[in-house]
């Protein structure tokens, strides 16, 4: 099935309808449209061009029509006293049918349950250190609530006060904890990794996914690798994250497209954590070899043998540390 979509443009700002293949838009007062084939990730800019921030609004109704929410935008679009204070990119899509619908909801990890919702891309890039923006929009009912609602939530941005959204599982209760290796969700790894750098703890992460034969190989590694350090060790914590269900923050640089990957987050490197690349050789003793290379009096504390092959707690730099 193709998608035909109606573009208007007013005021440097493009809102895209998706519609019926050769039915006009009429309904969306006094803009100018004409037709054209669209594919929603070509709005997308390359990483090295510099281009206007990108808000796209998913609505789930094919009815937006003159709807509060198109009032709304409509008045964004057209009415220079709105929140413009950089050129922004607007396009609004409702096209439950086309095929990609359902591509943009899993890529960008929306639920259907929320929509509407806007998500703004700095700079019209679509993965970034910058992230994402999420708005819900699905408490509003009035075009000046959507209005008003747009509005702030632009001025949270531009103040630099908007959380860039992280898709993420609900953070694990400690009663729901592996004794020995912690279970990392996209809400938690700021708490769990990178506040934990400034004690000099660093982190040794499994990124995974749950259908994947080869990370389930690495588990009981890592397992053994938590035991090996014991129930002393204030140096190394260990631990796991679903990419499947979480995201990384996005000034985190990591590339979790192929999985087992593993990863060590260090002071020295926080937001550009070290790759294991020996990947045919993920072993106790590989492993910990590398971190002995990386983190500071690790080798020490396993020389030592303050280590305890079977640590009662596994050696995480438990809460306390903090």
């Amino acid at each position: 099935m193709r998608c035909t979509l109606g573009t208007a443009i007013c005021l440097s700002v493009a809102i895209v309808l998706a519609d019926e293949p050769g039915q006009v838009l009429d309904d969306a007062p006094g803009m100018q449209t004409q037709l054209l084939d669209f594919d929603p990730f070509q709005v997308f800019k390359p990483l090295t061009e510099f281009k206007e921030d990108l808000i796209v609004v998913l609505h789930p109704s094919r009815a937006l029509g003159r709807t509060p929410l198109m009032a709304a935008l409509n008045k964004f679009a057209v009415d220079p006293e709105t929140r413009l204070s950089r050129k922004r990119g607007l396009v609004v899509s409702h096209c439950r049918q086309c095929y990609w619908f359902e591509q943009v909801l899993r890529r960008w990890h929306v639920d259907e349950s929320r929509l509407p919702v806007a998500v703004l891309f700095p700079h019209s890039h679509e993965e970034t250190e910058e992230g994402r923006f999420l708005l819900d929009m699905n408490q509003w009912s009035t075009a000046e609530e959507f209005q008003t609602g747009l509005d702030s939530f632009l001025q949270r941005y531009d103040a630099g006060k908007e959380h860039h959204f992280v898709h993420s599982q609900p953070i694990p209760s400690e009663d729901e904890q592996d004794d020995f290796v912690r279970e990392l969700v996209g809400d938690s790894f700021q708490s769990e990794v990178l506040e934990r750098l400034a004690l000099n703890i660093s982190t040794l992460v499994l990124f995974y996914r749950p259908w994947c034969g080869w990370c389930r190989q690495v588990h009981p590694v890592f397992k053994a690798i938590a035991r090996k350090l014991g129930a002393k060790n204030t140096l190394l914590r260990v631990a796991k994250m679903d990419v499947d269900q979480n995201e990384v923050i996005p000034e985190v640089h990591v590339n979790v497209h192929s999985v087992p990957a593993i990863y060590l987050v260090t002071p020295e490197h926080k937001f550009e954590p070290l790759f294991f690349t020996d990947g045919s050789h993920r072993t106790v003793e590989r492993i910990l070899s590398w971190c002995r290379e990386h983190v500071v009096g690790l080798g020490a504390l396993l020389d030592s043998n303050q280590t305890q092959s079977t640590g009662e707690t596994g050696g995480l730099g438990g809460l306390d540390d903090l």
